[in-house]
C-alpha cells in the first residue's frame, strides 16, 4: 500500500505548476465533499496535508499511513499549527486492515490507496465497517493507464464503480484531469445503478483521455513542424557553413604554403640574430671590459689629482717655509756680523780687563804679603759685615 507520495510538496507547487493545479484542485473538492462531516478518519494520508485542512477548518481528524517516514513528516506539520489545529488531529503509523477502532466516522477519505492493493474488497469492507449510517465515503484514484511501478491494478469507470457498488451506494463520481473520485454512502435495498449510466460515465472518461491524448499529438505535431523548420534552417545554414568552410580551406591551404616560406625565411632571421647575438654578447663583454677599464682610470685619475694637490699644497708649505728661512737666514747674517763685531770687543775688553785682573792681582797680592795689608782687609770685611746691618736696622726704624 506504500506509494511514497509527496502530496505536500505538490500542493505548494513544488514539483510544477501544472501537478500543483490538479492537486489543488483534487484537495479542495475532497475538502468540499467533507465539509458537512464532522469525525473523519483519514486513511492514507501521506504527508497530512488534508488531515491538517480539515483539522484547520474545525472539523476531528485521524490520520494514517502505513510509511513511518509519511507520518513523521505529518507530525512535523501538525508542530507548526496552532494548539487548537494540533489537538483536533492524531497521526498513526498502521496498516488500515490491522487498524483497531470502537469508534465509527461521519466520514472516511480513501485517496490514491485502491489501485495500490492486491485484495481492495478487504480494505473498502472494513471502511464500511467503520462509517456510520449516514456517513460517506470519498474514494479517489488514478483513471486509465498511470505508469507507478507499486501500482497492482488500472482503473476505468467500469471496474471502479463495480468495485464500489459491491460496498456502497456511489452517489457521485468526479473526473479532474487524470484522475477520477467517486462520493459513497452505506448501501440501500433500492440501491440499484443503472449499467448505461456507468457505461455513459466511462465513454466520459475515455472522451476526456482521448482528447487530451489528441491536444497532445497536435502539440507534438506543432512541435515537430517547428522542429523541422528549424532542421530545414539550420540545413541551410549548414551548406552556407560548408561552402564557408571550403573556401576557408583554400584559403587555409594557401596561407600554408605561405607559411613554410615565412618559416624558411623566419629560420634565416634566427640564424642570423643568433649570430647578431653572439656578436653583441662579445661586444657587450669588450664594452663591460672598457667599462671596468676607464671605471679604474677615472679613479687613478682622481687619485693623481688628489696626490697633485697635496703636492701643490706641500710645495706653498715648503716656499713659504723656504722663504721664512731665507728671510732668517738674512737675520742670522745681520745677527753673526753684530755678534762678531760684539765678540772683537769683546776680546779687546777682556784682554783689557785680562791685563788690569793681573794688575790687580798682582797688588792684591803684595797686600796678602804685607800686615796692614791683610789687617785693612779684615777691617774691611768687618765694616761690611757690621756696618751694612746697622745701615739696614736705622732704614727699618
Amino acid at each position: 500500500m506504500a506509494n511514497n507520495d509527496r502530496i505536500y510538496e505538490a500542493y505548494n507547487g513544488t514539483l510544477g505548476e501544472k501537478f500543483q493545479e490538479e492537486t489543488v484542485t483534487r484537495i479542495h473538492w475532497i475538502l468540499k465533499e467533507a465539509d458537512p462531516c464532522q469525525k473523519i478518519l483519514d486513511i492514507g494520508c501521506s504527508q497530512g496535508i488534508i488531515s491538517l485542512l480539515l483539522a484547520e477548518a474545525g472539523k476531528n481528524v485521524t490520520g494514517i499511513d502505513i510509511q513511518q517516514e509519511a507520518i513523521d513528516f505529518a507530525r512535523n506539520l501538525q508542530n507548526t499549527e496552532y494548539p487548537a489545529v494540533k489537538g483536533r488531529v492524531t497521526f498513526s503509523c498502521t496498516d488500515f486492515l490491522k487498524f483497531q477502532s470502537s469508534e465509527t466516522y461521519d466520514c472516511i477519505i480513501i485517496t490514491e490507496v485502491i489501485e495500490h492493493l492486491d485484495t481492495p474488497g478487504l480494505f473498502l469492507e472494513k471502511a464500511c465497517s467503520l462509517l456510520t449510517r449516514n456517513g460517506k465515503c470519498i474514494i479517489s484514484t488514478p483513471f486509465g493507464v498511470c505508469l507507478h511501478p507499486d501500482h497492482k491494478a488500472t482503473y476505468y469507470v467500469t471496474n471502479f464503480t463495480s468495485l464500489l457498488h459491491l460496498y456502497f451506494h456511489i452517489e457521485n463520481v468526479e473526473f479532474i484531469e487524470n484522475w477520477m473520485g467517486a462520493v459513497c454512502s452505506l448501501p440501500t435495498d433500492e440501491d440499484i445503478l443503472d449499467s448505461i449510466h456507468y457505461y455513459s460515465l466511462e465513454e466520459n472518461g475515455f472522451l476526456k483521455k482521448e482528447m487530451q491524448y489528441l491536444e497532445t499529438i497536435q502539440k507534438l505535431q506543432e512541435v515537430s513542424a517547428q522542429s523541422n523548420e528549424k532542421y530545414q534552417l539550420a540545413l541551410q545554414h549548414y551548406e552556407t557553413a560548408k561552402s564557408w568552410l571550403a573556401a576557408k580551406n583554400s584559403r587555409i591551404q594557401q596561407s600554408d604554403h605561405t607559411i613554410e616560406q615565412q618559416q624558411g625565411t623566419i629560420a634565416n632571421l634566427n640564424e642570423s640574430l643568433e649570430a647578431a647575438n653572439e656578436k653583441y654578447k662579445t661586444a657587450l663583454a669588450n664594452y663591460e671590459i672598457l667599462k671596468n677599464w676607464h671605471n679604474d682610470k677615472i679613479q687613478e685619475n682622481e687619485r693623481l689629482q688628489t696626490e697633485l694637490d697635496d703636492c701643490r699644497t706641500l710645495m706653498e708649505k715648503m716656499e713659504k717655509q723656504l722663504s721664512d728661512c731665507f728671510q732668517d737666514y738674512d737675520f742670522s747674517i745681520s745677527k753673526m756680523e753684530q755678534l762678531s763685531h760684539m765678540l772683537t770687543r769683546l776680546e779687546i775688553q777682556n784682554k783689557t780687563l785680562a791685563q788690569k785682573n793681573n794688575e790687580q792681582k798682582a797688588v792684591l797680592d803684595k797686600i796678602d804679603n804685607n800686615f796692614f795689608g791683610r789687617l785693612a782687609i779684615k777691617l774691611y770685611h768687618l765694616y761690611q759685615k757690621y756696618f751694612h746691618k746697622w745701615l739696614r736696622r736705622g732704614h727699618k726704624k
